[in-house]
């Protein structure tokens, strides 16, 4: 069965949505099925996901399993989609969930600002759950670098997912490089092959490390802080 699902972007947030998540290696296919929210009679899509193996020898009770991700494209702006993931061989699914594209144009909105969730990931959880029940109208999340605390050991991501998935599955995750994505200044190779995020950023350093989207009137600019500001100006 599929865990760990999470929202980002890697296009334009008002026309797509990406969505990722997790199998053991029996689940050789994965799909997205979504419709509009509201409407039982809309007819369902089928978009089948790319996936790739993540081998990880520190994990001793499962240290290869499967990752798969897929863009949503052609969405309708300002419009609430409901959506599962799954393995329609074995007809395993995830739970039904929403998300919400962004607006074609300038309205009011509202995200969550997160940083250093390294450390305490069940309190990390616990907030998320009370972040969204106290603002259930923010549009996504911004999370400002040390989503885990050693970036390249798969255990801290599969802790972080599993408190998060609360959120991340319902609003679009949009991480930052903190240095402990990068220990002791390695490249930052989980984060990397874990999530799928814009490649918009500077031709001169490694694609997803740092990028920029835009939300209503606002413009992002993610910037990775363990690399060379000159080469991100």
């Amino acid at each position: 069965s599929p865990d760990q699902v999470c929202l980002t972007w890697s296009g334009d947030p008002s026309t797509t949505q990406t969505v990722q998540w997790r199998t053991n290696l029996s689940a050789t296919e994965g799909i997205v099925q979504y419709r509009l929210k509201g409407e039982a009679n809309a007819p369902v899509q089928d978009v089948k996901a790319s996936s790739y193996e993540i081998n990880e020898p520190l994990v001793g009770n499962d240290p290869v399993n499967r990752r798969f991700s897929v863009q949503l494209t052609n969405l309708t702006p300002s419009t609430t989609y409901t959506y599962r993931v799954g393995n329609p061989a074995a007809d395993t699914w995830s739970e039904w969930s929403d998300f919400t594209t962004a607006p074609d144009g300038t309205r009011p909105f509202s995200f969550l600002y997160l940083g250093d969730a390294q450390i305490g990931y069940d309190e990390m959880g616990a907030m998320m759950n009370r972040a969204r029940e106290q603002a259930p109208a923010a549009a996504f999340c911004v999370m400002a670098g040390d989503q885990v605390n050693r970036g390249n050991n798969r255990d801290d991501w599969d802790a972080f997912f599993n408190a998060a998935s609360v959120l991340f599955e319902k609003i679009p995750l949009v991480p930052t490089i903190g240095n402990h994505e990068c220990p002791k200044q390695a490249v930052p190779r989980l984060y990397l092959s874990l999530l799928t995020l814009p490649e918009n950023g500077p031709e001169q350093i490694a694609k997803e490390r740092a990028y920029s989207f835009r939300y209503s009137n606002a413009l992002f600019v993610i910037l990775d802080s363990n690399l060379e500001a000159k080469d991100q100006r």
